[in-house]
């Protein structure tokens, strides 16, 4: 019969994140509670640990699983964060439907059709107001000198 070993529990004391290489050194501290160890972490592998047992040790293995459960967190996290900028820039779309629809009816420029209009409104507003100060008939006829035409 094997007598069963007491399972140990890596205590770490910091993660160090190399943002140059993306290597991770985690400084944990020893079984026996004074001395530290760092074990490091390359591609989600554990490469190396200071300690003197044979290698892989405890530290190496559970460090590595615990890397894997980080980095499977943060990309479920980095993900709900995408998700919420989505619905948040497609709500905020929405809310501004309106505004940008108005902005744009401000600057349209006007089809051929719609100068035409406009210009041909604009003359007849001129001559109706030039006929009204001189006092005279859509011919142009003043109606002083000719009293039997209609004003």
């Amino acid at each position: 019969m094997k007598s069963q070993k007491a399972q140990k529990v890596v205590n770490v004391i910091a993660r160090y994140f190399m943002k140059r290489n993306g290597h991770v050194v985690y400084a944990v501290r020893s079984s026996n509670g004074v001395d530290t160890y760092c074990t490091t972490i390359i591609n989600g592998k554990a490469t190396g640990c200071t300690c003197p047992a044979t290698k892989p040790c405890y530290h190496m293995i559970q460090l590595e699983a615990k890397e894997a459960a980080r980095k499977d967190l943060v990309a479920a996290e980095s993900e709900l964060v995408a998700e919420a900028k989505k619905t948040a820039y497609l709500n905020c779309y929405d809310d501004m439907a309106a505004a940008k629809v108005a902005s744009i009816e401000a600057v349209r420029e006007q089809t051929r059709e719609e100068h035409e209009q406009e210009d041909r409104a604009y003359r007849m507003a001129q001559i109706e107001q030039a006929m009204a100060s001189r006092k005279v008939d859509g011919l142009g006829y003043r109606h002083e000198w000719y009293p039997r035409t209609s004003l």
